[in-house]
């Protein structure tokens, strides 16, 4: 999701990493920006241990029970781990870890159910200082459109979209 935020100088929340591709990405850009100037925390926030679906039950298995390795190599194989600080729990028990307005940017890439999209936004906006955000993908899910509505509802905010991307200005 690219959007417009107007200081990334606190640090950056990915809930759901899986098997690392968005991270990956965002990593990449805090390793090209640190060569000209600071670049704030970036923690990424995942049990690695799939879902429920069939699908991550079998590459689960396959990994020994625990992708975190897997999703750790590759950090390192890509010359990013320095700019990344994973947080193997789930995102509601890692949401204790963040302070009221603490954070400039939050991804929630974890579970796609309108119940989970929901937690995790209520749970994580209030840590979102203001003139962050709190964005995320798959906006063509039923559950998660209506989840990020009703989130967004909540405090009397619009939902901003670009393709299949949201975001929640703060």
């Amino acid at each position: 999701a690219f959007v417009y935020v107007q200081n990334l100088n606190a640090p950056l929340v990915e809930i759901g990493a899986w098997k690392g591709d968005s991270t990956l990405y965002m990593a990449n850009l805090f390793k090209n920006a640190a060569r000209t100037t600071s670049v704030p925390e970036f923690y990424t926030i995942d049990t690695w241990q799939g879902s429920d679906e069939p699908a991550h039950k079998s590459e689960v298995a396959k990994a020994g029970g625990d992708m975190f390795p897997a999703f750790w190599k590759r950090m390192q194989k890509q010359g990013v781990a320095d700019y990344v600080y994973p947080i193997q729990r789930r995102s509601e028990e890692a949401a204790a870890m963040f302070m009221r307005n603490s954070l400039s940017f939050v991804f929630v890439d974890g579970g796609h159910s309108y119940e989970q999209v929901y937690k995790d936004i209520t749970l994580y906006y209030p840590a979102v200082k203001w003139g962050g955000a709190i964005a995320g993908h798959d906006y063509d899910w039923a559950e998660v459109r209506l989840a990020v509505r009703r989130a967004a509802d909540d405090v009397n905010l619009s939902v901003h979209t670009k393709g299949r991307c949201w975001w929640i200005s703060k």
